[in-house]
């Protein structure tokens, strides 16, 4: 990728209306060494696993679910202060 199309991308993903992709989803897996387990709607392909480049140290692992073309969805539980 050269620089043109990285500005092009870089300035894509900071608007708040776009979701993120793969590539930030290896970011997020690199960046925090964590396993990132992607849930799908998708029949062919319902479990995909982004690994760290340098492989994960321990049992760090996060799910997320992605129905397809719509959302990601967490399975963490919100804390909420009432």
């Amino acid at each position: 990728m050269d620089t043109a199309d990285l500005e092009a991308y870089l300035g894509e993903m900071e608007k708040a209306t776009t979701w993120g992709d793969h590539t930030t989803l290896q970011a997020c897996a690199d960046c925090y060494n964590v396993r990132i387990h992607l849930i799908t709607t998708h029949s062919s392909n319902s479990h995909l696993i982004v690994e760290p480049a340098g492989g994960v140290h321990g049992s760090n692992n996060i799910r997320i679910g992605f129905h397809s073309e719509m959302h990601y969805l967490s399975d963490a539980v919100a804390k909420v202060k009432r």
